[in-house]
């Protein structure tokens, strides 16, 4: 599993220089925050393309999270560090809603979860002409002449939980956010111990 992480650090490293690189022609610093006693938030604006990156850093510098959005919708990657910095999860969005393969993981390291929601049939819209932006209460909104057209996609695949130890724990399978096809259990050791069919969000019982 730590190839799996890896590819997903140099992903993330590949994905982020890309966005700085167009923050240093044209964006702008909206605002520093506290998200708590022990996260700070940078909050930038791409103005070309209405992106706001949102960067969480612990009280050390180490990086907390880092995420990207249009007007509250999330966009891209988005990840989030232990404060061991061990990553916590990896994810990617498209339109808000998770696509590809998404990871989390143990503070140790380990591999937690593994969630293939595959892609949207139809993308997402964007119809943006005003630039205005506002600061409120120390957070950034958004605020267009028109609308953002979103084609919605309930999560249909299929999530595998993991044990610390390393083992799976269950698989589980969806269609349109229901329940739908065999759930598989298992003990710490790896042995299966129970089997669940559902079809539309209900069990079914043989």
């Amino acid at each position: 599993m730590k190839g799996a992480s890896f590819f997903i650090i140099a992903l993330a490293i590949r994905c982020i220089p890309s966005i700085a690189q167009v923050a240093l022609q044209d964006s702008v610093l909206v605002t520093d925050w506290p998200l708590n006693d022990s996260i700070s938030v940078k909050t930038t604006l791409i103005r070309s393309d209405h992106i706001i990156i949102n960067e969480g850093f612990y009280a050390d510098g180490s990086k907390a999270f880092y995420n990207t959005s249009i007007n509250g919708e999330n966009i891209g990657i988005a990840l989030s560090w232990y404060r061991n910095g061990n990553l916590r999860f990896s994810k990617t969005f498209q339109c808000d809603i998770e696509v590809g393969r998404n990871f989390e993981w143990y503070e140790s390291g380990r591999i937690k979860m593994i969630k293939d929601c595959g892609f949207p049939n139809s993308k997402c819209s964007l119809e943006l002409k005003a630039d205005t932006f506002h600061i409120l209460s120390n957070h950034i909104i958004n605020a267009y002449s028109d609308s953002i057209v979103f084609y919605k996609k309930k999560f249909s695949g299929e999530i595998i939980y993991f044990y610390e130890k390393g083992n799976i724990e269950r698989i589980e399978h969806y269609i349109n956010d229901a329940k739908d096809g065999n759930f598989f259990f298992y003990d710490i050791n790896g042995a299966l111990i129970e089997t669940k069919k559902y079809l539309k969000g209900n069990l079914i019982v043989e």
